[in-house]
């Protein structure tokens, strides 16, 4: 389970570091019709540089799932970016009106849904339930079209080497992203 949430904080830290708000053109799916917002302990947060929703299908073992990844790249050159992940999970393909939480899908060793968040170098997750008694994760999709997927979030989040201590609270999550196809 560790060497997962070093995998998801690794792909966290590569959007970071290869994104930068300077000299790039804003993108097809970074327009003012998608975007990622929420509040980290209660701080407000747009991100701007890196935008997706990709609805994975089914993956193995009888899994499907989804993600949603956000980003602010780096300012001046230095490791100051943050990014959030969000990853539903179900034995059913995803669908919109579904709210997907930490819970262990019946019959198999996986959360429904995942939130992961870093900032600088620093991460945290909402792991797993038999792993952590205070983090959670509640990602409902509202809306998938064939153009794009909303919905919003929120959890409570630990970190890496303290599962047992609250470290970030995720609020007012909202998303309007572009599906990758």
């Amino acid at each position: 389970m560790k060497a997962l949430k070093r995998v998801f904080i690794f792909i966290a830290l590569i959007g970071i570091v290869s994104c930068s708000s300077e000299g790039n053109e804003p993108d097809e799916n970074q327009v003012s019709d998608y975007f990622i917002t929420f509040e980290v302990n209660g701080e407000a947060v747009t991100c701007k540089d890196v935008l997706s929703f990709d609805n994975y299908g089914l993956l193995a073992n009888g899994i499907y799932g989804a993600g949603v990844v956000g980003a602010n790249g780096q300012s001046n050159g230095t490791n100051s970016g943050e990014a959030i992940l969000l990853y539903m999970y179900d034995t059913v393909e995803i669908t919109s009106g579904k709210t997907y939480t930490e819970a262990f899908i019946p019959g198999k060793y996986l959360s429904g849904a995942t939130i992961t968040y870093s900032i600088s170098e620093v991460g945290y997750t909402s792991a797993a339930p038999n792993i952590s008694n205070v983090s959670n994760a509640r990602i409902t999709l509202t809306e998938i079209t064939s153009e794009y997927a909303a919905g919003v979030f929120s959890g409570i989040l630990v970190t890496n080497n303290d599962y047992n201590t609250i470290a970030k609270t995720i609020e007012n999550g909202k998303f309007k992203l572009k599906i990758n196809k």
